[in-house]
């Protein structure tokens, strides 16, 4: 787990206590917390510090979000800035994330795994326009105490990521390798559905297999494979760039 940027201990907005330190992703940190105000522990993400329009930006994205709800979602039930970065209240779920299933994970808990994620992609998928999550992997999903598996970190933009990452030099790109598709390593990537699609079928395989497919390298192994088996073509069925190649 890499370090994070807070300390135990830092009152944010004067009511939330960070208590304990749960990962960090590519726009900032999720802390458990202690809401000083209800007495209530709580999950709390800190983004990165943004300008007066980055969080003028982010705020109405929040908004847009804010009215979103599926069983299969954990949604924010706060939104305020800190010091210039924009953060989120959530539930805290006590059981955590699903990496800690990697390896260990039944048929009958990946088979809920797969039907709960496809529910929630399925709702935010068919919104208008679609939502398009991004960054599905085990880490954002978390497990409730019914047993429920919930996405997270969901509705933030392809322009609001492109905010974050010219505001931050430590922000280089969206989404893990192991869990993007072909389309994000294109010459221009794309953003579709069938992105997060991809992205829970190796969230599956990990859960069942403890490791990751293609050797960790995503869509970028079939991307380069295809762009191999194009040159291969371009070459050997064509004699004349064939003969040219052996004369050279």
């Amino acid at each position: 787990m890499s370090t994070p940027e807070l300390k135990q201990g830092t009152m944010i907005a004067d009511r939330y206590r960070l208590k304990e330190y749960k990962g960090s992703g590519s726009f900032g940190e999720v802390w458990k917390a202690e809401d000083a105000e209800l007495g209530l522990d709580v999950a709390i993400k800190l983004y990165i510090s943004l300008d007066q329009n980055g969080q003028s930006e982010f705020k109405d994205e929040y908004k847009v979000a804010y009215g979103l709800s599926h069983e299969n979602l954990l949604t924010a039930q706060y939104y305020g800035v800190w010091e210039h970065r924009p953060y989120l209240i959530m539930k805290y779920c006590e059981n955590g994330n699903a990496s800690a299933l990697a390896g260990n994970a039944d048929e009958a808990t990946i088979w809920r795994f797969l039907h709960d994620v496809s529910a929630g992609l399925r709702y935010l998928h068919g919104l208008e326009p679609p939502v398009v999550h991004q960054d599905i992997k085990p880490e954002n999903i978390l497990r409730d105490d019914q047993g429920r598996f919930l996405i997270t970190d969901f509705g933030i933009s392809r322009k609001m990521r492109n905010t974050m990452r010219k505001q931050s030099q430590r922000v280089r790109s969206s989404g893990a390798i192991p869990y993007m598709g072909p389309e994000r390593f294109a010459a221009n990537p794309v953003t579709v559905n069938a992105s997060d699609i991809w992205s829970l079928g190796v969230s599956a395989y990990e859960l069942a297999m403890g490791d990751l497919p293609f050797m960790g390298q995503g869509g970028n192994a079939q991307s380069r494979r295809r762009a191999a088996e194009h040159r291969y073509k371009q070459v050997f069925q064509r004699p004349e760039r064939c003969h040219s190649c052996v004369s050279g």
